[in-house]
């Protein structure tokens, strides 16, 4: 009983909701208690580490399954790669994510921009912020034209695809 109490937890993975994952893996680890508590010999040990061991096997999977879309950069930015048909991507405020990601992808450097303020030459950028300060610079700037593509939460994070173009001052 205490082993099929313990593959409750994937009921999430089938319901695609981790919160019936969450209860069921909760009450399973409640009558893993229980059990513990009525049986202490050592006959039962080597059971109940099995049985502990599937619970956690059972939790962290359908931890991993709800959390992995909402934290993967990975499909962000291959749909922004199929959007850009070919075209060059500059990463602007450049830092680890699409430094490693874009180039995994591809196999090639891609060139980075460092502030929206020295973007001297139009074309499509990528970056990610946590509280859109990117965004909010870029169309606070009267000589830029920003055009977002792509778009999506990750994590704490939004990211983008936008095709920017400076506009000559005159």
């Amino acid at each position: 009983i205490a082993f099929i109490l313990c593959l409750l937890p994937f009921a999430g993975i089938v319901t695609g909701d981790a919160v019936p994952g969450i209860i069921l893996g909760s009450i399973s680890s409640i009558m893993l208690a229980v059990n513990l508590m009525k049986r202490k010999s050592m006959n039962n040990a080597l059971s109940l580490v099995l049985v502990v061991a599937m619970g956690l096997y059972a939790s962290t999977t359908v931890y991993f399954n709800y959390m992995k879309p909402k934290q993967d950069y990975l499909g962000f930015s291959k749909k922004a790669l199929e959007l850009a048909h070919g075209s060059s991507i500059t990463i602007l405020n450049p830092d680890e994510t699409f430094e490693g990601v874009l180039p995994m992808l591809t196999g090639k450097t891609f060139k980075e921009e460092k502030s929206v303020s020295r973007i001297k030459e139009k074309g499509l950028f990528i970056w990610k912020d946590s509280h859109d300060s990117t965004l909010g610079k870029l169309k606070k700037m009267v000589n830029m034209d920003v055009e977002v593509i792509l778009e999506q939460k990750i994590g704490r994070n939004m990211v983008r695809l936008a095709f920017i173009t400076p506009r000559r001052s005159t």
